[in-house]
C-alpha cells in the first residue's frame, strides 16, 4: 500500500507579514506581586519603654561573731548546796530563786564551763531542778510534775495472722480392733495435719503507754535504793563519829550531835513503789497524738530520749517497687534456676546459699537463702529479666508498688478473682409414698484469689538499710465442675 505524505510550507513573505503582524499587538498589563519590586509598606511597631537597670544585688555585710559564753570555774567538796548556789548567783550576776526545800551537800571539780552545764552537775547531785528565763533563775526540788509530749503517729492497730497448713486424711474400713464405741465397732482414719502460724499484733499506742509505765517504776524502785544507800551511809557516819569522840573521852562538845532517828529524818524518803502506782501518770491521747507524764525531770530526761527513738524508728518508710515475672522453663532447665548463677554479672544484686544441707533448714530461724539488691542508681530489675530470658520465656505478669511502715506487714496482691458457687441440697422427703416436702437447692457464691499474693514485713534500720520478709502465696486454676 502506497502512502501519501503532504506538508505545507511558508514561503519568506507570508513569514514576514506574520512577523509584521504580531510587532503591531499592543501589550497587556499585569499585577505585579506585593513586595517583588519594593518593599511592602510596614506599620510601626509600637515602642515600649525601655527595661528597668539591673540593680546589683547589695553586698552581705560580713557576719558578725557572736559573743563568747562565759564560763566559770567551780571547785568545792561537802558544801550544802544552798551556799553554793548563792556564791554562784554572786559571782555571775544571775538573780536566784531558791525553794525553801532545798536541802543537800555536793561536791564538784567544773573547771571553764558554761552555766547551764554547772547547774545540771549540780541538779544531779543533789535531785533538783532549775529554770532560766532571762537572767533569773529558779531552782526548786525534783518533785514530779506533769508534761505533755506530741506523738507524730496514726491512730492505728494491726494484727496480721498468716498460717501454713497441711493435711492427709486416708480412710479406713469399719473393723472391731480399730475403736470399741459403747459395744460397736467404728472406724477410724489416717489423719495427719501439720499448720504453722505466725501473728504479727501491732498496737503503737498500748506498747507505747505500758514501756513508759515501765520506766517509770523501774527508776521508782532505783530511787527507793539510792534513798536507803545515802541512809545507810549518814547512820555510818555518824557511828563513827560516835565512836571517834568516845574514844577522845569527848562526851560533851559544844554543838549537839544527833541520834538515828534524826539523822533519817534529814534524808527525804518516798514511799515504796507499787507496780500499779505508774499507771495514773502516764495519760494517752491517741485522738490527739499526745502523751503526757506526771514524773520528775530526771524520769522526764529518760521519756524523752525514749519517745525520740520511738519516733524516729516507727516513722521509717520504704517504697516496695516489684516485678512479677512469669517464666516458662526450657527442657534442660526443668529442674529449676540457679539463683546464684542465673543473676551473676547484673548490678546490684547478690543472692547467697546461707550453710547447707539439712542442718541449715533445721537448724534455727536464720534465712537458708539470702538475697541482697543494692541500688547504685542503674537499672538492675530489667538487666535481671534480660538474663533470665536465657531459661525460657519471660511474661511480665505485673509491677505493682506499695508503700510500708517500718514492721508493719504490707500485702501485695496481683490475683484475679474467679466466681465459683457452692451448691448446698437438702433432699425431698416422703411419707407414705407421697411428696411431703421439695428438695431445696442453696447456691452460694463465692470468689478465690487465683495469682499471686505475698505479704512482705520491712524492718527498716537507722542506717537505711532494709530487710524484708516475704512469704508469696502462689494459687492457679486446675479445672472446673459442672453445676450438678
Amino acid at each position: 500500500m502506497n502512502a501519501v505524505l503532504k506538508r505545507s510550507v511558508l514561503t519568506g513573505p507570508a513569514m514576514a507579514s506574520l512577523v509584521w503582524l504580531g510587532g503591531c499587538v499592543p501589550p497587556q498589563a499585569f499585577d505585579t506581586s506585593p513586595g517583588h519590586i519594593t518593599q511592602p509598606a510596614q506599620t510601626a511597631a509600637p515602642t515600649t519603654p525601655p527595661p528597668a537597670p539591673v540593680r546589683a544585688a547589695p553586698t552581705l555585710t560580713p557576719p558578725q561573731s557572736s559573743a563568747p559564753v562565759p564560763t566559770y570555774t567551780v571547785v568545792v567538796n561537802d558544801v550544802p548546796v544552798k551556799d553554793l548556789l548563792f556564791s554562784i548567783a554572786r559571782d555571775t550576776q544571775y538573780n536566784i530563786d531558791l525553794h525553801p526545800g532545798i536541802a543537800g551537800r555536793v561536791s564538784l571539780n567544773a573547771v571553764q564551763e558554761p552555766l547551764p552545764a554547772i547547774l545540771d552537775r549540780i541538779a544531779r547531785q543533789a535531785d533538783l531542778r532549775y529554770e532560766m528565763n532571762g537572767r533569773t533563775v529558779s531552782i526548786m526540788p525534783d518533785t514530779p510534775y506533769l508534761k505533755t509530749y506530741k506523738m507524730n503517729y496514726v491512730n492505728l492497730s494491726r494484727n496480721t495472722a498468716s498460717s501454713i497448713g497441711v493435711a492427709s486424711q486416708i480412710a479406713a474400713t469399719g473393723s472391731s480392733d480399730i475403736t470399741q464405741t459403747r459395744g460397736g465397732a467404728t472406724s477410724a482414719g489416717n489423719n495427719s495435719n501439720t499448720s504453722v502460724i505466725t501473728t504479727s499484733n501491732n498496737d503503737y499506742w498500748v506498747a507505747l503507754k505500758d514501756n513508759l509505765v515501765n520506766i517509770l517504776y523501774a527508776t521508782k524502785i532505783e530511787n527507793k535504793k539510792s534513798e536507803e544507800r545515802i541512809e545507810r551511809a549518814a547512820l555510818a557516819d555518824y557511828a563513827y563519829r560516835r565512836d571517834l569522840y568516845r574514844n577522845a573521852d569527848k562526851a560533851d562538845i559544844a554543838r549537839p550531835r544527833n541520834d538515828a532517828e534524826q539523822i533519817r529524818a534529814t534524808i527525804p524518803q518516798s514511799a515504796a513503789p507499787q507496780p500499779g502506782d505508774s499507771e495514773r501518770e502516764v495519760i494517752v491521747n491517741v485522738v490527739a497524738g499526745t502523751v503526757s507524764v506526771f514524773a520528775s525531770e530526771r524520769q522526764h530526761r529518760l521519756v524523752r530520749e525514749y519517745l525520740d527513738t520511738v519516733s524516729n524508728a516507727s516513722q521509717r518508710q520504704v517504697l516496695i517497687e516489684a516485678t512479677i515475672v512469669e517464666v516458662t522453663l526450657k527442657d534442660q532447665y526443668r529442674a529449676g534456676i540457679d539463683w546464684s548463677k542465673a543473676l551473676q554479672g547484673t548490678t546490684g544484686w547478690a543472692i547467697n546459699t546461707l550453710g547447707g544441707g539439712t542442718n541449715a533448714l533445721a537448724g534455727s530461724l536464720t534465712p537458708f537463702i539470702q538475697a541482697t539488691y543494692t541500688n547504685t542508681g542503674s537499672n538492675g530489675f530489667t538487666a535481671a529479666i534480660d538474663l533470665l530470658e536465657s531459661y525460657g520465656n519471660t511474661k511480665v505478669l505485673s509491677s505493682p508498688k506499695l508503700m510500708a511502715l517500718n514492721n508493719q506487714t504490707a500485702m501485695l496482691k496481683v490475683v484475679n478473682n474467679l466466681v465459683y458457687f457452692s451448691v448446698e441440697v437438702t433432699p425431698a422427703s416422703y411419707s407414705g409414698g407421697f411428696l411431703t416436702s421439695p428438695a431445696v437447692y442453696t447456691t452460694t457464691a463465692r470468689a478465690v484469689p487465683v495469682g499471686i499474693v505475698m505479704s512482705v514485713l520491712p524492718q527498716i534500720s537507722e542506717n537505711g538499710m532494709v530487710s524484708l520478709t516475704v512469704r508469696p502465696t502462689i494459687s492457679r486454676k486446675v479445672g472446673d465442675v459442672s453445676d450438678p
